[in-house]
């Protein structure tokens, strides 16, 4: 098991609307846990520990905020100006979706979200947004 392609994921993303490229990028995404289970096992295996490990905890810390970074570049890089704070939301909204996601997906995979519900859900959302407006 390597590092997770992002090329894999990203071949297939729509080039229209950035709802149709949020869907089709998580599909991809949740596409590939069944590969990377195993990993994902790990992880939360780890973060379990964090309490009594303040080196696991800064580790996996220092390494969230490098994932953080890396999702926000990776779903806002085209066409996004370089605002910091932005940017570091942007990585915590996905670093938060992909990990509730994946927990979603080891406790429960039949039922847990797929990108077209995920899709759905932000679709709702923004509409909920603009109609308060």
């Amino acid at each position: 098991m390597g590092r997770p392609s992002r090329t894999r994921w990203r071949k297939a993303l729509p080039s229209d609307h950035p709802l149709a490229r949020f869907e089709a990028a998580w599909s991809g995404i949740l596409d590939s846990f069944d590969e990377y289970r195993p990993l994902w096992t790990a992880m939360f295996e780890a973060l379990a520990q964090v309490a009594h490990s303040p080196d696991l905890q800064r580790f996996l810390a220092d390494a969230a905020q490098h994932g953080r970074q890396r999702m926000a570049a990776g779903r806002h890089g085209e066409g996004v100006p370089a605002d910091a704070e932005r940017t570091r939301a942007r990585g915590a909204f996905h670093q938060a979706l992909l990990i509730g996601v994946m927990a979603q997906r080891l406790m429960d995979p039949a039922r847990s979200p797929t990108g077209h519900d995920l899709g759905d859900a932000l679709r709702a959302i923004v509409a909920e947004v603009h109609a308060a407006k």
